[in-house]
């Protein structure tokens, strides 16, 4: 968040000097003192001294001073490190379909690849002399071909993704025949 970062418990009737700018995956080497801001960009770490960000938009700028206009609590647009994910904990569970958050979440934590696979396509052909056609009269002993036809829309679609294929057993997964 672009904006400016300081410490809250330090501001002084609503205004704070302005003593340097931070450009996004740049770290300050001085820790910003009390009653002092710096600008900040996405992406740059909170110095030393701060523990409050306030977006641009929330304040007005005279001179070196900026004067907060907005709402402005303790703590407020800060992100700590480890808040998406702890140490240990799982990211994404095993056979998830991968969405682009899903993505995101891996690139966050550094994982240029991951092993996949494609969910197996399934289409069904009825065959055999016994079969009947459709509008056929019952015979005994000669099933009519009409449960295979019935649901073209299934056909050629993933496993587990159609209304009787929603199968959610053992571990969560659709992709696992029972035994």
């Amino acid at each position: 968040m672009d904006g400016y970062a300081f410490s809250f418990a330090t501001v002084q009737g609503n205004s704070l000097f302005v003593v340097g700018n931070i450009p996004a995956g740049k770290e300050r080497a001085t820790p910003v003192s009390a009653g002092e801001a710096v600008r900040i960009m996405t992406g740059a770490p909170i110095p030393r001294g701060c523990d409050t960000v306030v977006p641009i938009e929330n304040v007005e700028t005279i001179g070196d001073t900026i004067r907060l206009v907005g709402d402005a609590r303790p703590g407020s647009h800060i992100r700590t490190r480890g808040e998406d994910i702890r140490a240990g904990q799982r990211a994404i569970a095993a056979n998830s379909l991968l969405r682009p958050q899903e993505i995101g979440m891996l690139a966050s934590l550094g994982k240029t690849s991951v092993r996949v696979y494609r969910r197996p396509m399934v289409g069904v052909l009825a065959t055999g002399d016994e079969l009947l056609a459709i509008g056929s009269s019952p015979a005994p002993g000669r099933p009519s071909t009409a449960t295979a036809t019935a649901s073209p829309h299934r056909w050629r679609r993933p496993a587990g993704s159609g209304p009787a294929g929603n199968r959610q057993g053992r571990g969560g997964t659709d992709l696992r025949p029972d035994p």
